[in-house]
């Protein structure tokens, strides 16, 4: 019975296939770039986050190493460094190296063909630097707001413990997060997709880039879908994600300092 029923929905998305493709080729590659996004989304949420890992360890009934995961990320003298190390790995790894890998071995797929070149990265330089000049004084006012402060910086240590040079430490694994989100959002999907969805693969990758910020700050889950247009567009018109990167994490670099200057 089952089997009866497997298969007729497999016909049944045959045919839905086949009424709106009209007999097209199925294209494997966008089919591919979709389910292993909607992976990497789903990988990043219960294993890269470690509040989320423990309770899945837990549900699966690993007791033992639910236990020894949450000593291991307990808070201690060096603050949640653990965590944020465990966290932005696992974020490089799912964004990029996990898809990257599968492309590559069944698409033939390189780093350039996702943007990671700086051959025109620099081609329209003078556009991030507004950007960055923009966003300058919108980020020294938001790290005044209660839930900025409450939000970051992501590394906390405890009172009257030195940050350094554990904050340095973060800083380096913060920067090859936003790789790794660049490459993602940027990279993967926009040049990814480009080929069956043209300019509209922006709007693609921006709604998920606007979704991996409904924990933040409501303004600043609000302005990830300018973001995303906006480093989507520089991404697709010069066909390099470097610049983004580069723009990502120093926004992100001048939040954490104006943030513990405040404090």
């Amino acid at each position: 019975m089952v089997r009866k029923y497997i298969a007729e929905f497999t016909n049944l998305i045959h045919e839905t296939y086949q009424t709106e493709e009209k007999g097209k080729a199925l294209d494997k590659e966008t089919a591919t770039i979709c389910f292993l996004s909607a992976l990497t989304l789903l990988f990043i949420q219960f294993i890269a986050k470690t509040g989320n890992f423990i309770y899945f360890l837990r549900e699966l009934g690993l007791y033992s190493a639910a236990d020894f995961f949450k000593n291991f990320f307990a808070p201690n003298h060096n603050g949640n460094l653990t965590q944020l190390l465990w966290f932005t790995s696992f974020c490089l790894f799912f964004y990029m190296i996990f898809p990257m890998l599968f492309m590559y071995t069944f698409f033939g797929k390189t780093l350039k063909d996702y943007g990671v070149k700086v051959k025109g990265a620099f081609l329209y330089g003078k556009f991030y630097i507004i950007f960055m000049a923009i966003m300058f004084p919108l980020i020294m006012t938001a790290a005044t707001f209660p839930s900025f402060q409450h939000t970051y910086p992501f590394f906390r240590v405890p009172e009257g413990i030195s940050i350094w040079p554990n904050i340095i430490i973060w800083e380096i694994f913060y920067l090859l997060q936003f790789l790794g989100t660049e490459f993602f959002f940027r990279g993967f999907l926009i040049h990814g997709l480009k080929a069956r969805f043209g300019f509209y693969s922006i709007f693609v990758s921006m709604i998920p880039y606007c979704m991996i910020h409904f924990q933040k700050p409501f303004l600043e889950a609000f302005g990830s879908i300018f973001a995303g247009l906006i480093l989507g567009t520089m991404s697709l018109r010069t066909n390099s994600i470097i610049m983004g990167v580069i723009l990502h994490f120093g926004v992100a670099l001048t939040m954490d300092i104006c943030s513990l200057l405040i404090r």
